[in-house]
């Protein structure tokens, strides 16, 4: 992606190209929305899934690294971060995954917030 994009990520703005978007995490679905947003009027223009999140995991909150075109998608229900790459056409892909709890954890555990 260019460097001028805006991308409303959660919560956080963040630069990954020209186009703004808004992206929305949606825990029932699995998924993460893009919503594209004319910069004139401020109104959606389009939507598109972003990234398929695995079923069931629960994807909860999404964090932008404050430099490089990548997010950090934290799942509620699964436990894990993934490292998502934002694509020029406003998806993401998937890199690694890694679990937000210790080795041999054994009890309740639901992530809701991650910061960069």
């Amino acid at each position: 992606m260019a460097t001028d994009d805006i991308w409303i990520l959660g919560i956080a703005m963040t630069k990954f190209g020209k186009h703004p978007d808004k992206d929305v995490v949606d825990l029932g679905a699995d998924a993460v929305f893009a919503h594209r947003v004319d910069p004139a009027s401020g109104r959606v223009t389009g939507s598109s899934v972003a990234y398929r999140a695995a079923p069931g995991s629960g994807p909860r909150h999404l964090a932008s690294h404050p430099r490089l075109p990548v997010a950090y998608l934290l799942a509620e229900l699964a436990n894990t971060v993934t490292v998502l790459r934002a694509n020029s056409d406003g998806s993401f892909t998937a890199g690694a995954t890694l679990s937000t709890l210790p080795a041999g954890f054994d009890g309740a555990s639901y992530g809701a917030h991650i910061a960069v």
